[in-house]
């Protein structure tokens, strides 16, 4: 399979969840440890971003009933064999494969269920760092408003939510870049958009396991691309 890593983002303990997509089919794909819905830290260094990566898969992972009772985790397969970096991508090339994953209709598609990740370009996106240190987001995609979707009816009665406090981001690379690149606390879509080159933003979109009754939506990936070059 060749895979690229679209968001490596730490979980709880040693868990790691790395997701991205087989180049080949353009499904999404979540490698995972046998027995578990994660990866370990051990195989953080395995993946490079903006790479393309050789895999071996098994079989899908047998769902866990505690943790996913609606079946949204589908993407999730058994990392069965070696990892091997084939090739960098290229800025135009990850520019058009996430414009062929963009999800059109982000709300029905969460309504559908069956699925645990999602790719977005966001109308409208912000985000600052809170009281707490950690970095909250707001974003419109796709027919959802992050900071209303815990009040539509439809999508809670397939039990997604979002925090109160916005979504939670778990993408590593994040801070770093808005540090750097930005120079900033605080970003818009705006504030992106004005760096050299006119880059184009997107989020990868994931539904945490089943925890009070939810699935909560995180934003586990962002990207940063154009034309000539991959800032994300």
């Amino acid at each position: 399979m060749r895979f690229l890593p679209l968001t490596m983002a730490q979980m709880g303990g040693e868990g790691v969840c790395v997701a991205g997509v087989d180049l080949d089919t353009r499904e999404w794909v979540r490698p995972v440890a046998s027995g578990r819905r994660c990866l370990f830290t051990e195989h953080v260094g395995l993946f490079i971003p903006n790479c393309v990566h050789e895999l071996r898969l098994g079989a899908k992972q047998r769902r866990d009933m505690r943790v996913d009772p609606d079946g949204r985790h589908t993407e999730d397969r058994v990392l069965a064999g070696p990892v091997s970096v084939a090739e960098q991508i290229e800025p135009r090339e990850k520019l058009q494969l996430l414009g062929e994953l963009r999800e059109p209709d982000l709300r029905a598609a969460l309504v559908a269920g069956g699925r645990s990740l999602f790719l977005v370009g966001p109308e409208v996106f912000a985000t600052q760092l809170d009281v707490e240190g950690a970095f909250r987001w707001q974003f419109s995609a796709g027919g959802v408003t992050s900071d209303s979707l815990r009040l539509d009816a439809e999508v809670a009665s397939a039990r997604v939510g979002v925090s109160g406090r916005g979504c939670k981001g778990t993408c590593p690379l994040w801070e770093r870049f808005a540090g750097e690149d930005l120079g900033a606390q605080e970003a818009t879509r705006e504030t992106i958009e004005r760096l050299p080159g006119r880059p184009t933003l997107f989020l990868t979109l994931s539904l945490s396991a089943l925890k009070f009754e939810k699935y909560w939506l995180i934003v586990a990936g962002v990207h940063v691309v154009g034309r000539g070059r991959i800032w994300l």
